[in-house]
């Protein structure tokens, strides 16, 4: 990795970070979703209260994936310093499907159990935050989920941990959650919420062969992913396939584009849009393709919000001298192994990837390495490695809080128009 010792201007050392993070019920079905905001100095992590939480803009960018998370159905957790925002957000859900994040480790004052027990009240969710082994047994009675951060704890610290809790009306639930192993353990527990990168671990099947469906949709990443693709050859494969060819006409005609023609054919849209572009769209519609329909689509939103933070953050650092679209295939195909259920080295023999590439995806140490990590910790976040590995890549922390937003709005976009187009 080449990096100039020059800069254009000097570079931020401090950002406001937004993170979504899924909560899984009983069922791995979504719950909803965990939203936490932290600013991050050079040197140190922390929580803001609202009214110093970053400018007015960023409060407009909380607000805004908080809305498109509503406007599906799922619920959101906030923390409790930010029940500011309802009055941007009360007019299109409901009380219920916002809830609200508060530690439990120190006592409340008289005032803020008050003001916890006026939001039940308004039918918000309580969600009690245990990181100490001393609680809070006030909050505890009135809270409708408590949450234990399970991380470096044993089956037997968990059971002490959560010991008497059932005497609370209120479901229990399990943050940092690694991998399935302890899952049916944390159900018999009587945990029935759950959140952390389990729903990320590959589950291997020896012997696995890939469906003929999703075979056909890597032999046309095998087409796209040459360096110099023969266009003919992949607009025959994509047209051969007429669910593919109609699902990425539909999309390549929707509003995003805003083409002032209509699309017809793979190679009309090549001409017209460019490869660049048709390439990342293709790519998308493939995921979207090898994702069975009973699979997580949670799996399918975090590989592509990798891809696209990799590219925006190669882009705004060009001193970084990495390809853009290289870096969004790196992020994006880094849960392949997950949702094909196939190790990675199986599945990249049958691509025509830059060796780097391949690598990284093998979690082999390279110079794309440190990106794929960062853009993972935005998922699982570690604040004080997060922050330390921002400063080892010497990147902009205002650009990259920028493409952590940026990245999942445009997911969320791409999910909107999905749905769109099956109505």
């Amino acid at each position: 990795m080449q990096v100039n010792a020059k800069q254009s201007k000097p570079k931020s050392d401090k950002a406001l970070f937004y993170i979504r993070q899924p909560i899984y019920d009983q069922s791995m079905s979504i719950w909803g979703y965990d939203l936490q905001a932290k600013e991050i100095h050079a040197g140190t992590a922390l929580q803001m209260p609202p009214e110093d939480a970053g400018s007015l803009q960023e409060a407009r960018d909380r607000r805004n994936v908080l809305r498109r998370i509503l406007d599906r159905g799922a619920r959101a957790i906030l923390p409790v310093q930010e029940r500011f925002i309802l009055q941007a957000v009360s007019f299109i859900a409901p009380p219920v499907q916002i809830g609200f994040r508060i530690s439990a480790s120190k006592p409340l004052s008289a005032a803020g159990m008050k003001e916890i027990e006026r939001l039940k009240e308004e039918g918000h969710v309580i969600l009690a935050e245990v990181s100490s082994k001393e609680a809070d047994g006030g909050l505890l009675q009135v809270s409708d989920i408590i949450c234990l951060d399970v991380a470096g704890l044993s089956p037997d610290e968990v059971r002490r941990r959560i010991k008497g809790w059932e005497l609370f009306d209120a479901k229990l639930m399990a943050r940092s959650v690694a991998d399935k192993s302890h899952l049916d353990e944390y159900r018999d527990m009587g945990f029935s919420l759950f959140t952390g990168a389990f729903f990320k671990t590959p589950e291997i099947i020896p012997g696995k062969v890939l469906s003929p469906h999703r075979a056909s949709r890597l032999q046309i990443f095998q087409v796209m992913e040459q360096k110099e693709p023969d266009f003919a050859d992949l607009a025959n494969a994509i047209q051969a396939d007429v669910s593919l060819s109609l699902r990425l006409l539909a999309y390549l005609n929707s509003a995003i584009f805003s083409m002032p023609v209509k699309i017809t054919s793979i190679k009309q849209a090549i001409t017209l849009l460019g490869w660049k572009k048709v390439r990342t769209w293709l790519r998308m519609v493939l995921l979207t393709d090898m994702l069975a329909d009973d699979e997580d689509s949670e799996l399918l939103f975090v590989s592509l919000q990798r891809g696209k933070f990799l590219e925006l953050v190669t882009t705004q650092h060009p001193e970084l001298h990495f390809d853009p679209g290289e870096m969004f295939l790196l992020g994006a195909f880094s849960l392949l192994e997950t949702i094909l259920g196939v190790p990675m080295k199986q599945i990249l023999a049958e691509l025509p990837l830059d060796e780097r590439l391949k690598e990284t995806l093998c979690r082999r140490k390279t110079e794309y390495l440190p990106l794929l990590q960062l853009a993972e910790l935005f998922e699982e976040p570690d604040w004080t490695e997060l922050e330390n590995l921002l400063q080892l890549l010497r990147l902009d922390f205002d650009k990259v809080a920028l493409a952590v937003f940026t990245s999942s709005i445009w997911v969320e976009q791409f999910f909107e128009t999905q749905e769109g187009l099956r109505h």
